[in-house]
């Protein structure tokens, strides 16, 4: 439920290839973990022509539900 809100406030805030672009970096990273390894260079593929604001967009993206699991796991929520 929570990643559907994101997407959809992604989506409204940051535009459709913002929304593509946070897919593409959390899809590559849970590949590379269930690989057993982390996707380091993959994931520099995907943003290293992407502008700073476009990276700052996926940083907080990916951060929101950690730090949603950890405010629930502590009682916060």
């Amino acid at each position: 439920m929570l990643g559907r809100i994101l997407g959809e406030v992604i989506r409204a805030q940051a535009g459709d290839r913002t929304f593509q672009l946070v897919e593409s970096v959390r899809q590559c990273a849970g590949d590379g973990r269930r690989a057993g390894h982390a996707a380091v260079d993959a994931l520099h593929d995907i943003l290293a022509t992407e502008s700073l604001a476009e990276q700052l967009h996926v940083i907080r993206a990916l951060a929101i539900p950690v730090l949603a699991r950890l405010m629930i796991a502590s009682g916060c929520l």
